[in-house]
């Protein structure tokens, strides 16, 4: 309303994982397409929304979706960090505009690669959880290429549940976009920057500072 943006009446969520955004949003009752490249996230996702007759779950990529014409469009949790190239944020900006009615919004976060160069992330980070007499202990490693523009996140993990132990260990990169490639790509799709902003902080305006 801020902004002029009108109610959606239909939502796109690219890279929906295992569907707990869409689980959430079809609450208002509006009609939800959701989608992500990967098929294993995808069989979840359509399993745990099955029952919900406004939300469709769809293995594609934006660029080669079918359908249009939504008001909103959203990309949670890092997506467009995952992206690899310049030509791919390109593309796949173009491909968010051309999904997007007239006045419609798209909402998306990113890591700030200026920020993540001034202060990198840890090399090590160790998490700990415990739920229902299961135990969770994840060691995340990263490593930052500057000169590329990549962090790398090693994930160990080992979870206990009672006698039996399970290990398991996964690796991706992340790009460290800065704002100025950022912006480019959402000019040249065609689409207007209207707010960039700290996570969580709608009303303050992102410094350099800002991860």
């Amino acid at each position: 309303k801020k902004f002029g943006i009108k109610s959606p009446q239909n939502i796109l969520e690219i890279g929906c994982g295992t569907g707990n955004h869409p689980r959430f949003l079809s609450k208002s009752g509006i009609s939800l397409v959701a989608i992500d490249i990967d098929r294993q996230m995808v069989k979840i996702a359509q399993k745990k929304l099955s029952n919900l007759s406004n939300v469709k779950v769809i293995h594609t990529s934006v660029e080669r979706l079918e359908a249009k014409g939504f008001d909103l469009v959203i990309a949670m949790f890092n997506i467009v960090t995952y992206l690899d190239d310049t030509n791919q944020l390109m593309q796949f900006m173009k491909g968010v505009a051309r999904h997007l009615n007239n006045g419609g919004a798209f909402i998306f976060d990113c890591w700030n690669g200026v920020a993540a160069i001034k202060d990198p992330p840890k090399k090590l980070k160790k998490i700990t959880l415990q739920q229902d007499g299961s135990f969770l202990k994840c060691n995340l490693i990263s490593q930052t290429d500057f000169f590329n523009q990549k962090t790398k996140l090693n994930y160990d993990i080992r979870v206990k549940n009672g006698g039996r132990v399970e290990h398991g260990i996964s690796s991706f990169d992340q790009t460290l976009w800065t704002p100025m490639q950022i912006k480019h790509a959402i000019f040249e799709a065609g689409l207007e920057l209207v707010l960039c902003s700290p996570l969580m902080q709608p009303e303050k305006k992102a410094s350099r500072k800002d991860w």
